[in-house]
């Protein structure tokens, strides 16, 4: 049976049972790509495991991303600001020990300095977000954060993190981001630490955050809550239509400044 998830995205959408996104009336996508197990083993705790989904067989990939979505009336809008609006659905499954997750990557510096800040939205499923600043020195980080999200939870990717999504849960993770539009994420740092600074194993059906023994001197995982900030347009309305209800609150993630604090606009 198909989920519905026109309430919590505020657009016509719905993903299958197997985890496919169904796009409703009037909605497209720019691009569509695919990261399967072969492209994906440098991130892993074992390189040399087995991917088990959940949901089919091994030869069905980790996840999706859909690049640019958005109402065809509402294109010229995200182009004018810069941004992009994607969904990305995880299957639900083991990497050996391992939740299924995203590689993992960091974001490049803005004209101004910061690097491009992120917004995720929930929209089906558990995640875990974790997010990775980079210390001093190579294959060290100065701060590590783990954020669980549930159906309708934000979380703002702050300048200078990196980030790794993981489905926790035992469905189809399906969120969506806004973010701006053009520049390429950097996946290198994290290849050549073999992923991010906590592997996150399932343990009893819950997360244990195991340290990558490719990092040195890590800092313990700090544990936060989704982001509620409606200054920057995150609130309980969903993302897509807070955005074209106020696109100047989102102004921050195609031209951030030097005047953040812990994530948020000063």
């Amino acid at each position: 049976m198909d989920i519905d998830l026109q309430q919590v995205a505020g657009l016509p959408l719905a993903v299958t049972a197997m985890g496919e996104l169904l796009l409703g009336e009037g909605l497209t996508e720019r691009a569509r790509s695919c990261r399967y197990a072969a492209d994906s083993r440098a991130v892993w705790a074992d390189p040399g495991a087995t991917w088990q989904p959940a949901l089919g067989s091994g030869e069905r990939p980790l996840y999706v991303m859909h690049r640019g979505v958005s109402r065809g009336s509402d294109a010229g809008l995200l182009q004018s600001s810069g941004l992009r609006f994607d969904v990305t659905i995880l299957c639900p499954g083991r990497i050996g020990p391992e939740y299924n997750k995203t590689v993992g990557h960091y974001h490049p510096p803005s004209a101004a300095g910061p690097t491009y800040p992120e917004v995720y939205e929930l929209w089906h499923g558990c995640a875990l977000y974790v997010l990775q600043r980079p210390g001093a020195r190579p294959g060290t980080v100065a701060e590590v954060r783990a954020i669980p999200a549930l159906p309708g939870d934000k979380v703002l990717i702050p300048p200078g993190f990196g980030h790794i999504t993981v489905n926790t849960g035992t469905e189809p993770l399906v969120m969506a981001n806004l973010v701006a539009d053009g520049f390429a994420s950097l996946y290198e740092a994290m290849q050549t630490c073999r992923g991010g600074a906590y592997y996150i194993m399932a343990a009893g059906g819950k997360c244990r955050p195991v340290p990558n023994p490719h990092y040195h001197d890590l800092p313990p995982l700090k544990w936060l809550p989704p982001t509620v900030n409606p200054d920057l347009g995150l609130s309980d309305l969903p993302l897509y239509l807070a955005f074209l209800n106020r696109p100047s609150l989102f102004n921050y993630l195609s031209a951030p400044t030097t005047r953040w604090h812990e994530g948020v606009v000063s």
